[in-house]
């Protein structure tokens, strides 16, 4: 489901990105042993750093640790760990690798940026354009309604709209219609549940959820001739049109054949204990052995075919030719309601 899919990606992500910022953590303590060769391969080296980061008192650990400017103990004594060692055998090195590559390729070129010598992380907060917004709105709550009808929202903000950092992110969107933009006039028409969390346009930050999207949405089965050759074929088609996605409606179609093995074997065994007439027995007995063995062989075959099977082989057993689309999109990365977590309170 897709609850599944975003539960499993969101576990890599996360354990990716503590793996890099261990890795990171390392590099600093190596930087950090340049200006305090006295310290080398001490704890007190990392103590150092993290009076560095806090700005001698300035900030508490536990403020930049719930900021994201700060790793967490763990995350910091994990990269100390590869610090004094001078070895990596679980691949934090490739972890870092892959954020900073995931970083380059959406654009988050402030990554690198609050991570400079001088840390100066308030100064880049500060200028994220979701932190100006809300202090600004904070700072209004206190003006009267006339004081604020007669001053321009942007003209109370503490930060140029020029020096402001908004971040953006890649999305995704699937769909069976075909458009240059997302036009607001046909929300609600056709998709998806039409509007079930709400009006607006639906995107997600997994591929794969939306290319499910765009293969069910393009989906019409109503002129396909069903016949015990395609039907596999069909059943899998049905079930991506239901909502799974492409690798669990062939898991689907497996385990009823499954079912149907079980089933005949139960048979079996309940006929030959039966009270019925040797030759019934007999003979309802050797039916459902035969359907046993066609099953079976069925089913072997299916997991067989299904190693290499793509929605597209789907398509042309049943002859269709779905319309399908996969748009990419890039989106502000701040003031979005996520349908898996709970309301960020300053959207509420």
């Amino acid at each position: 489901t897709a609850g599944d899919i975003i539960a499993a990606e969101n576990t890599k992500k996360a354990e990716i990105k503590n793996k890099a910022f261990a890795w990171e953590w390392k590099i600093e303590l190596e930087a950090q042993e340049k200006k305090h060769p006295e310290l080398i391969g001490n704890l007190a080296l990392m103590d150092s750093l993290v009076d560095e980061y806090t700005e001698n008192g300035k900030f508490t650990v536990k403020e930049l640790e719930e900021e994201h400017w700060l790793p967490t103990r763990d995350i910091r004594d994990k990269g100390f760990n590869l610090y004094v060692r001078g070895y990596d055998k679980e691949g934090f090195e490739d972890a870092y690798k892959e954020w900073q590559e995931t970083a380059s390729k959406k654009g988050l070129d402030y990554y690198d940026a609050i991570k400079d010598t001088d840390r100066n992380r308030y100064r880049y907060y500060k200028r994220f354009a979701g932190e100006v917004e809300s202090r600004n709105v904070q700072a209004r709550l206190n003006y009267s309604p006339e004081e604020r009808l007669l001053s321009l929202i942007k003209s109370t903000e503490d930060v140029a709209p020029e020096d402001k950092i908004i971040l953006f992110q890649t999305a995704y969107h699937g769909s069976g219609a075909s458009f240059d933009n997302f036009d607001t006039e046909n929300y609600g028409l056709s998709g998806e549940g039409s509007m079930s969390f709400g009006f607006g346009t639906y995107v997600t930050d997994s591929e794969e959820i939306a290319k499910d999207y765009a293969n069910r949405q393009g989906l019409n089965l109503n002129n396909v001739a069903v016949t015990d050759e395609n039907r596999p074929y069909f059943d899998i088609a049905f079930a991506v049109y239901r909502g799974m996605s492409f690798e669990n409606a062939k898991e689907y179609v497996l385990e009823n054949n499954k079912t149907k093995i079980k089933q005949h074997k139960e048979f079996i065994e309940k006929m030959k204990n039966s009270s019925r007439s040797e030759e019934e027995k007999k003979e309802k007995i050797s039916f459902a052995e035969n359907r046993l063995k066609e099953d079976e062989a069925e089913q072997t075959k299916l997991q067989e075919m299904f190693k290499t099977l793509t929605i597209d082989d789907v398509y042309k057993q049943l002859g269709i030719e779905p319309k399908r689309n996969l748009y990419t999109v890039e989106i502000p990365n701040d003031g979005f309601i996520k349908w898996d977590e709970n309301m960020d309170p300053k959207i509420v």
